[in-house]
Order: C-alpha cells, then structure tokens, then sequence
C-alpha cells in the first residue's frame, strides 16, 4: 500500500544539476584540472555525494589533493550559487505535491545534499508545506548508492520501506532505493538521461506523467 513518496532533489525536484556540474568544474579547474566532458557535456556523476566524485576525479586526471579540502572548496562555491536565487522546479513538480497531498500520501526529500542545501531549494521553490520529512546524506554514513538516505527518510515519515515510492533521476539513486526494499520511479534529465536505468520499476519522461495512482500502481 501506497503511504509514501520519497523524491529525491536535484535534477527531480529542482534544476539544480547544472549548479553543481558547474561547481565542480570550478573547484577543478582551480586546482589545474581541466575536466573533459563525458556524456552530455556532463563531468559529475548525478547522485553521488562530492565526496565520492571528486575521489573519481582525482583517479582519472592522475592528480592529488585534500578530499576533505576539495569538499569544502566545493561545498562554498554550490552555495554561492544557490544563494543567486537561479532555482527551478522541474516540469510538473506542483501538479503532483498537490495530488499527491490531496490524496493523503505522505513525502519526504532524501538528498545527497546537506539539510541547509535542501532548505534553500524548497524555500525558493514554496513547497516547505508539502513535506513531512527531509533526510540529507551529511546525517547517514553511506551516500547513495547504498540505501541509508532513504531508509532513513522512512523512518522519519513512520513508514516501512515496503510502502514508500522513491522517485529518483539518477542511477545511483535508483540503486539505493532498490537496496532499501522501495520501489523507484526513474524522471532522467538532460544530465542522467545516458545512464542505465533498467532497475527501475517505471521510467518516466517527465513528473507530468505522475500521479498518486499511477504511483500506487507500481507497488502492485
């Protein structure tokens, strides 16, 4: 039974991708890397903390420095950014906080992002009242794509795994959330639109396309 829905934030809930492939490139090219693009024009791996990208990062440019450091440097820059107020919801994202509230489902935000992070999105945006919980990946051990953020948004909520719909845009995310025991709903974006996203249990293209029934029918 369908009792809650678990978004992940960036690049589902807001645009917010191309701040921190943008962060990124900044931190790099300050320490002398000059990021090559991958797929997309993308360097960043979507879902997976800073931590995690920049030890990726330092393996393919052959270059050494501080991951604590390059994290912080990282950390400042993305802020800056958010503070420049240039945030947008993805397409459909109010239609569905409002069916999804009206039909008494709860919701949470499980992010790799910190708390203070998460709070400047959601209060751009004006959807603070949507959301019953927020669960970021500075409060669990193991970022995504092991399942603590979103076993922790669970426990949170007050709801068992088995009932929570995650709803992800990155693969790793979509991991996670399987490893959880969850059902996952994959919205891939011009950043994770070349990931691999055959573990979902449904691929949409856009959050226009949900709704409380149609996520209620995936845990049938």
């Amino acid at each position: 039974m369908l009792k809650a829905v678990i978004f992940d934030l960036d690049g589902t809930i807001a645009d917010t991708e191309r701040l921190h492939d943008q962060s990124f490139r900044i931190v790099l090219e300050k320490h002398g890397v000059k990021p090559a693009e991958n797929n997309g024009g993308v360097i960043q791996i979507s879902g997976m903390n800073a931590a995690a990208n920049f030890d990726l990062f330092q393996k393919q440019y052959n270059f050494s420095a501080d991951s604590n450091q390059l994290v912080k440097e990282k950390t400042e820059v993305y802020n800056k950014l958010l503070e420049q107020g240039n945030i947008a919801a993805m397409p459909g994202l109010y239609e569905l906080l409002d069916n999804l509230k009206s039909g008494g489902i709860k919701m949470a935000i499980a992010s790799s992002s910190t708390l203070h992070q998460i709070e400047i999105v959601i209060k751009a945006l004006k959807i603070l009242n949507y959301f019953d919980a927020f669960a970021s990946g500075k409060e669990v051990k193991n970022g995504k794509p092991a399942p603590d953020v979103f076993l922790l948004a669970a426990e949170k909520l007050s709801v068992a795994p088995s009932d929570c719909v995650v709803i992800e845009d990155a693969s790793s995310g979509v991991v996670a959330a399987k490893a959880a025991g969850m059902k996952v709903v994959t919205v891939p974006n011009e950043f994770t639109i070349h990931e691999d996203f055959g573990a979902a249990d449904l691929v949409v293209k856009s959050l226009d396309e949900l709704s409380s029934e149609k996520l209620k029918s995936v845990l049938q």
